[in-house]
Parts: structure tokens; C-alpha cells; sequence
């Protein structure tokens, strides 16, 4: 049993009470917010008091009572968690809500076939936006070479050149607002390395210069790929 539970004088606390409904009162569980918010209130149900905790399965959040409202108890909650392989690109759908107003992507690349650039663009209703939107400056850093570009008026948004045959890459990619129907701003940092011969980073800054309603991005590179990804999102 999962939820919660209110004891009168003189009921009795069986143990199936303290294994599971006593035990799920310190951080009770829940589906969702419609299941935790009817959990309270009624008759025989406890009130909502400030410092209480519970987890929500449907959305792998942790969350705090503050006295008036419930609050994510965690700075980064995990909307997307996946792996990619064998295509020369990936896509995740339906990762950015108004649940939060920014969101962390992490992706691990282990094994890339050629050389290419990564880019990313944002999508709406699982469909990519390649229009002429996206404006952005890198700094490319090699060895001893460093140089910066500006590109605006693109179709995606650059985020690192990458080394194959084969190649790792990571990338950590943050994003402002992208649900919220505003200008979408990213900043990243990645980088990539093949062997003992390249090993070469990049950081950019960029918007998405049209107010969209985004919930979704693509990560292309132009050759086979593999790896995982995670998306976090945080801050209200």
C-alpha cells in the first residue's frame, strides 16, 4: 500500500501499517499530482503541513511541501533518459513542458564512424524546425589553436566538431526557456577525441530567435553514431 493514512486514538499499528503506509508517510508516493493532492483534506486523510515530502512515480519527481504549495525538493528532475545507435541522429520528443523553465541535456557519445560536425535542432509535435532562426558564436579550442565564429540565420545550432573512426564525444547542453513561447537560449560545451591523436572542445552561445513552444530537439552528426542521453529540468 502506497499513499497515506491517519491513525486514531486507539487504533491498532499492525506491521503491514509500519512496513508500508508508515514507511510511505516519511516520503509518501504517489502517481501523480492528482493522486497526492486528493490524498489530503478529506475525512480520515492528514492535512497538508509544511515540510512534508513525496515522490511522484509518473514523472520521477521529488518534491517538498513548503507551507502553501509543493516544491521540486532535487535541482535537476529527470524528464528523458534514453540510448541512441546505429543512425546519424537522434531525436527525443516531449522532454520540455512548463514544468520547468530550464532544462539540462547530457549526452555521452562512445562510438562515432566519422568525422562531422554535431548539431542540434529544436522540435515542436515531433517534427525538427530547420528554419532560419537559430544565431550562434563557438569557440573552437585544438592543441594550440583557438578560434571563435559567429554564425546567425541557421538552420541548427553548431555544437561540436567530432572525430571518428572510431570517436567519443560528450556534450552538455543548457536551455532557457524552450516551453515557455519565448526566445529559446542555449548554451553548450562539448567535446570530442579520437585515440591518441585529437582531442578538441568547443563552447557556444546561442538563441532561437522566433518565440516558439518547443517539447522536443534532435542531435545530428551525418555519420553513424551511438551513445545515451539525459534530460533534466530545473529552476520555475
Amino acid at each position: 500500500m502506497t499513499g497515506s493514512k491517519n491513525w486514531s486514538s486507539g487504533d491498532v499499528l499492525n506491521a503491514a501499517d509500519v512496513n508500508s503506509v508508515l514507511a510511505d508517510q516519511v516520503v509518501m508516493v504517489f502517481t501523480n499530482t492528482s493522486t497526492r493532492d486528493a490524498a489530503f483534506g478529506g475525512a480520515g486523510e492528514p492535512t497538508l503541513a509544511e515540510g512534508m515530502f513525496c515522490y511522484l512515480t509518473g514523472s520521477n519527481e521529488f518534491q517538498y511541501y513548503n507551507g502553501s504549495a509543493w516544491q521540486p525538493a532535487v535541482g535537476l528532475n529527470p524528464t528523458a533518459i534514453g540510448t541512441f545507435s546505429g543512425a546519424t541522429s537522434f531525436s527525443v520528443d516531449n522532454c520540455f513542458t512548463s514544468t520547468w523553465a530550464n532544462y539540462r541535456i547530457i549526452v555521452a557519445i562512445t562510438d562515432i564512424t566519422s568525422n562531422g560536425t554535431i548539431t542540434m535542432r529544436l522540435r515542436v509535435s515531433s517534427s525538427d524546425n530547420s528554419t532560419s532562426n537559430y544565431d550562434y558564436q563557438f569557440m573552437y579550442k585544438e592543441s594550440t589553436t583557438v578560434a571563435l565564429a559567429t554564425a546567425m540565420g541557421g538552420s541548427s545550432f553548431r555544437l561540436n566538431y567530432s572525430y571518428g573512426t572510431p570517436g567519443d564525444a560528450m556534450l552538455v547542453i543548457d536551455l532557457t526557456n524552450p516551453a515557455a513561447g519565448e526566445m529559446t537560449q542555449l548554451q553548450s560545451r562539448g567535446s570530442t577525441v579520437n585515440g591518441t591523436s585529437h582531442l578538441e572542445g568547443e563552447v557556444t552561445d546561442g538563441y532561437f530567435r522566433a518565440a516558439t513552444v518547443f517539447d522536443g530537439f534532435s542531435i545530428l552528426q551525418g555519420g553513424n553514431f551511438a551513445g545515451s542521453y539525459a534530460v533534466y529540468g530545473y529552476g520555475d
